[in-house]
């Protein structure tokens, strides 16, 4: 008996002491990433010679929920996002009568599911953890250029490093993620990839709000 009440007590400490430093809310925000903008020339079954490149930048948004609790002076952080990127892709065209570009834009939208340990030092935070992505939706009209064929994984993978700053209720990050796939593991053409030499890593800014 004297065991199970130390056990119970443990317990509802255990639980005060977690619940005290449990946190939840929403969390929005912006993202961008430098590409390799140097043209890839693409071998067609056509009289023409047919050159694509990326744009400038690629740029996105997301929208989540977040939490936080903190376990033997370590903050554990759980996230759910729904997070949309927007690709620009320059298609040139050229034969004897000239030439033609076309400016093409893809959206691919994903549920990234991150889990990020940190440190926390008065109002600032520094974390690092791993990253799930799970495809859900995709607006691609390079698909429907002739030879170009959407090739979306179901399932990615990243990692995530950044710092944040508390101000009230506020929760301002920034946060530099590692993305384990490249800009080529999204289209085919003539069932080949695309080799860009582009990582699909990207610089991410969001602002979140602590509801509780």
């Amino acid at each position: 008996m004297k065991r199970t009440i130390l056990v119970l007590c443990v317990g509802i400490f255990t639980m005060n002491m977690v619940s005290a430093q449990f946190e939840y809310g929403l969390r929005l925000g912006m993202s961008t990433q430098d590409v390799n903008t140097e043209a890839l020339s693409l071998q067609n079954n056509s009289f023409s010679d047919l050159k694509i490149s990326l744009g400038e930048a690629s740029y996105g948004y997301h929208v989540g929920l977040y939490t936080q609790f903190k376990l033997a002076g370590i903050t554990i952080s759980p996230e759910i996002t729904l997070n949309s990127n927007t690709y620009e892709y320059r298609l040139n065209e050229f034969n004897e009568s000239g030439g033609v570009e076309k400016i093409i834009q893809d959206q691919y939208q994903y549920v990234d599911i991150p889990i990020l340990f940190g440190i926390k030092l008065g109002p600032l935070r520094a974390y690092a953890g791993p990253e799930a992505h799970y495809f859900i939706n995709s607006f691609s009209k390079l698909a429907d250029e002739n030879g170009f064929e959407e090739q979306v994984t179901k399932l990615q993978y990243g990692a995530i490093a950044g710092a944040g700053l508390n101000v009230g209720k506020l929760r301002l990050d920034v946060r530099y993620e590692l993305n384990f796939s490249n800009f080529e593991d999204h289209i085919l053409y003539n069932n080949e990839g695309l080799d860009f030499n582009s990582d699909d890593s990207r610089l991410i800014f969001s602002l979140g709000y602590k509801l509780n």
